[in-house]
């Protein structure tokens, strides 16, 4: 507040003029008062300097940056949604890095149930049913894999580390794209 607004607001409480100059007095000789006035004097301060570090093209950048930082999610989302269900598809079940069973994945395909046993005191049920496959029941701590469900496109992962059990859905190598070679053309950056 102003020291106006302050005589304006209190003046008309106080009816003997000699009390609103004491308070007056009182109120501005307080210490507290100006430390808090160029307190916000500094706050403006700042962010005015800070803004004149900025060009007008500077928020042209950072509106680029912003909008292409979304491009990722989007082609991803894009290539989710144009990607083929089932056809061709795999599901590759592995313990301890080593390939311990395929399963075909195909619409309208068995249903099956199979319980491994990676380690003494440990086991996963995995559930086949059709073009889909989850872990349905295992006894490790966090229920990681039995929380992620029933997975069916490719690249899904379902992972039980404790066990070292890892569910992969894959193309088969006959089904890939004619426009996809994924070993062919995977590029390593150095």
């Amino acid at each position: 507040m102003s020291p106006f607004q302050y005589i304006i607001s209190y003046g008309n409480l106080l009816e003997n003029p000699s009390q609103n100059v004491d308070y007056l007095f009182k109120r501005f000789t307080n210490p507290l008062f100006f430390f808090r006035i160029n307190s916000v004097k500094k706050q403006l301060t700042r962010k005015k300097q800070l803004l004149t570090y900025f060009r007008p093209f500077d928020y042209v950048f950072i509106g680029l940056a912003i909008m292409l930082s979304f491009v990722p999610a989007i082609w991803t989302v894009y290539q989710t949604m144009n990607q083929p269900q089932t056809s061709g598809l795999v599901a590759i079940v592995k313990i301890n890095g080593e390939v311990v069973d395929t399963y075909p994945l195909e619409k309208g395909g068995p249903h099956k149930e199979k319980t491994y046993y990676p380690n003494k005191g440990q086991y996963n049920i995995v559930e086949v049913d059709g073009d889909s496959i989850r872990v349905k029941e295992d006894n490790s701590p966090d229920q990681i894999a039995v929380k992620t469900g029933w997975i069916n496109k490719e690249g899904q992962l379902s992972i039980c580390l404790p066990h070292n059990l890892i569910i992969e859905i894959q193309r088969t190598k006959g089904s890939s794209p004619a426009s996809e070679d994924s070993e062919d053309n995977l590029i390593l950056p150095l």
